[in-house]
């Protein structure tokens, strides 16, 4: 359903649906018009939801309540592995809260939160939640680094990224850590928490 035209009428429906539906595995629903109002209600979904693996929701204007609200359903979810809310209109609080799930989520595999407007508080804060979990492999923060660093540094991130076991994918979108904002410091805090993360 990419890029359906969707809008809050079509995606309070498939609310609908995926609860009387609890079959349904994988749900790509990016560029459909969806709003806050979509996106609580797919978070309230989340809560309840025990076969749902994937939810792609990127390119929709969620904001910060629609991914705290997802956040707070990820923190007993125990099904969802692929969460991708890139350009979402997230900032700092609802990356505080999506954070706030890594703590003790260990479904999520995958997440990318790339393309928001997330800053160093917001690094800070998804690397002190990754202190704790141990599943999270695939982390895409935007595609800011590159061009806000030297190719050296690019290389180095990577680099780091493969030692660590794999901790986060290396290769393709999988490889973006970089943001607006993000200096060298913040590299290393968030690499950092990485290098335990083994799963």
């Amino acid at each position: 359903l990419r890029n359906c035209a969707l809008t809050d009428a079509g995606g309070t429906a498939l609310c609908d649906c995926l609860r009387a539906n609890p079959a349904l595995q994988h749900v790509f629903l990016s560029e459909n018009e969806l709003t806050r109002t979509s996106g609580v209600l797919l978070g309230r979904m989340l809560a309840g939801n025990t076969t749902l693996r994937e939810l792609a929701l990127r390119g929709n204007y969620l904001g910060d309540d629609a991914l705290s609200t997802i956040g707070a359903s990820l923190k007993t979810n125990t099904a969802l592995t692929k969460l991708d809310v890139a350009d979402t209109g997230v900032s700092t609080k609802g990356v505080a809260h999506v954070a706030s799930a890594l703590a003790v989520n260990s479904a999520v595999v995958r997440l990318d939160l790339s393309w928001n407007s997330l800053g160093q508080k917001d690094i800070d804060c998804l690397a002190e939640a990754l202190r704790a979990n141990t599943t999270l492999t695939a982390l895409n923060l935007g595609s800011e680094l590159a061009s806000n660093s030297s190719d050296a540094m690019s290389k180095g991130v990577k680099a780091v990224l493969k030692r660590n076991m794999a901790a986060a994918q290396v290769g393709g979108a999988d490889c973006d850590m970089g943001m607006k904002g993000l200096d060298l410091k913040g590299v290393a805090a968030l690499l950092g928490t990485l290098k335990p993360n083994t799963a």
